[in-house]
């Protein structure tokens, strides 16, 4: 009877062990977010758009997600951390628009993506040849879905802005970076930086 015990107390063991495994290896396979080293010479780029001709000039980030499981409803968000006296802001965060998605008029829910293994480009900010005001836009849909965007809650007037950007999704891991705009008077001068981490 004392040898059944002992096997039993044996076979539990093990049994917890193998949960222990299981669980550590999922852990580890989860995805994982990560924001890509800024390149001023592929992050500021002009986009001519094909149906409506719109020539327009973005800040870009890249983000990667390293693992091979793909992260699920990924989403990233802008806050502005300082910003030039007298600018007031509407929103405490702004969702940003993911490269390739279509424009919607959305402008306080997020337009979340599915993330396999490589990277994917998410629009920041964005200027417009021939704008009627100085500065620049935040990239939430309703912004850029509009021929010619105004003084909504995503417009930055001309100045130097501190941003930070999270990216998360529903089962990885996520990432943040912090960032200077500099939001220009002429359009094609629209610059971007990433700060020290």
């Amino acid at each position: 009877m004392e040898v059944i015990f002992k096997i039993g107390g044996l076979a539990g063991l093990i049994s917890v062990l193998w949960l222990l495994v299981k669980e550590t290896v999922t852990f580890l396979r989860r995805p994982r977010l990560e924001l890509l080293t800024f390149d001023s010479t592929k992050d500021l780029r002009v986009f001519k758009y094909r149906d409506t001709g719109w020539v327009r000039k973005f800040a870009n980030v890249h983000i990667q997600n390293s693992k091979v499981k793909v992260a699920m409803n990924c989403v990233a968000t802008l806050s502005v951390v300082s910003a030039p006296p007298n600018v007031v802001h509407l929103e405490r965060q702004y969702y940003l628009h993911w490269g390739d998605v279509e424009h919607s008029y959305r402008t306080t829910e997020p337009q979340p993506i599915n993330l396999g293994r490589g990277q994917r480009r998410l629009d920041v900010v964005f200027t417009q040849e021939n704008q009627k005001l100085p500065g620049c836009w935040i990239t939430v849909p309703l912004a850029l879905s509009q021929a010619s965007p105004g003084q909504n809650q995503a417009y930055l007037p001309p100045g130097e802005y501190e941003v930070e950007i999270v990216i998360s999704s529903d089962n990885g891991r996520g990432d943040k970076g912090r960032y200077r705009i500099t939001s220009p008077t002429l359009w094609s001068s629209l610059d971007m930086a990433e700060m020290k981490r």
